[in-house]
């Protein structure tokens, strides 16, 4: 038999602490098992003046001619106006820099 192994006062015997270590590896998901099953698509992106943002999908639009009227990709208050609009995948990185020099990082399917 195993020594056991002590948490404070609680004794744990070794078979039961290698049962707790398989299972919690066996059903804990990694970052990157997470963006597995997260579909890879295009996407756009639209930032507004009052910093509100919004992620849809490309296929929500459809190609237009000449004279067109298009369609509301994203409804902005009376003084909002949109500012940037940036095509990307669902897996690539948003860079946001502020006015004090910092950046910050997130994947587009988290917007």
């Amino acid at each position: 038999m195993t020594q056991p192994w002590s948490f404070k006062r609680h004794r744990f015997p070794a078979d039961v602490i290698r049962q707790a270590v398989w299972l919690y590896f066996r059903f804990t998901l990694s970052l990157r098992d997470v963006e597995d099953l997260i579909a890879d698509e295009q996407v756009a992106v639209t930032l507004t003046a009052a910093n509100y943002i919004k992620r849809s999908s490309i296929l929500e639009y459809k190609k237009q001619g000449r004279g067109g009227k298009g369609r509301r990709g994203m409804a902005t208050r009376e003084e909002d106006v949109i500012e940037h609009v940036v095509n990307a995948s669902t897996h690539d990185f948003l860079l946001f820099f502020t006015n004090k020099g910092r950046v910050f990082r997130l994947k587009t399917y988290e917007v």
